[in-house]
């Protein structure tokens, strides 16, 4: 699997992103959207982040 760098991220298009107002959580395929949707639940459970941003 190849790194992303800091350039490479920034140059995500949107829709590749769950969270693209704060760059947070890549979902570029299946499996990292998969991922990012569970982390985001943990996170609101965890009070760190609202449901309307989920």
């Amino acid at each position: 699997m190849s790194k992303l760098t800091s350039v490479g991220r920034e140059d995500l298009p949107k829709r590749k992103i769950a969270l693209p107002d704060e760059r947070k959580y890549l979902a570029g395929d299946k499996a990292h959207a998969r991922n990012a949707k569970a982390y985001a639940a943990q996170q609101e459970k965890a009070g760190k982040l609202s449901a309307a941003d989920r």
